[in-house]
């Protein structure tokens, strides 16, 4: 395989690339062409995102012109504004940009691109910093690369259909759908918790107190008994009789 010269490859005209979506000189489609180098495609941020699309949810949100923040190391999947077909003897690799990863630390997952692709790539996104970052539309995502097939397989068009609603999930249920899919974590935090602290009790109460220092105790004073006079009796003066 080889890396396809994209420039000289890309057509707007359905027709065309009806034509030759088979042959050694298929073609592929775009409906923009500024954003074709001469071996890749710029990937720029679309109007549409989510926070679970995945295998259980297929519901995408519009994205604002203030844009949509990712969260500290969070993820989000966004659409690309390209929308694109790829014949049936080309095979795409989506690359992310160094400077968004560099600069912002905003990752891309590499994904591959069927043959037969038809309609706007979905991209997850990874906050791989502990800052909150705004991605903003036609902010450039990544790029795909295209190489030739050395064989042709006919296959139906490959899209990945979504569901667009006009509001967000609340919080509270994302946060209840959080907690439904991860009750065995959950659980397994509340254990290491308590266990956490019954041990530094234990460890405290059997371990550590017989080594602390002890203030010794202070006895009362004794109330001593006032000591009584002497009662010795002075000797009675001698009597001297007269004679």
């Amino acid at each position: 395989m080889s890396v396809v010269h994209i420039k000289n490859r890309v057509t707007s005209d359905p027709q065309s690339f009806s034509n030759y979506a088979a042959s050694d000189r298929s073609l592929l489609w775009l409906a923009k062409h500024e954003n074709v180098d001469a071996f890749s495609i710029d990937l720029t941020v679309g109007d549409q995102w989510s926070e679970k699309y995945g295998p259980t949810s297929n519901e995408m949100h519009k994205i604002s012109e203030e844009g949509m923040r990712i969260l500290r190391h969070g993820s989000i999947v966004v659409t690309a504004a390209e929308e694109i077909r790829i014949p049936h003897n080309m095979y795409g690799v989506l690359l992310p940009t160094g400077s968004l990863f560099l600069d912002k630390g905003i990752l891309i997952a590499p994904a591959k691109v069927e043959p037969s692709f038809s309609g706007n790539l979905k991209l997850r996104l990874f906050n791989t910093t502990a800052l909150k970052y705004t991605l903003k539309k036609g902010e450039k995502l990544g790029s795909v690369i295209f190489f030739s097939t050395e064989t042709t397989q006919f296959q139906s068009p490959v899209t990945k259909n979504s569901v667009l609603v006009s509001k967000p999930t609340p919080f509270v249920d994302r946060i209840s759908q959080w907690l439904g899919r991860n009750v065995n974590q959950l659980v397994t935090w509340v254990v290491t918790l308590l266990g956490g602290s019954m041990m530094a009790a234990f460890l405290v109460h059997f371990v550590l107190q017989p080594n602390f220092p002890t203030t010794p105790k202070t006895s009362a004073p004794q109330s001593t008994p006032p000591s009584s006079p002497s009662t010795s009796a002075a000797p009675a003066p001698s009597q001297n009789k007269a004679p």
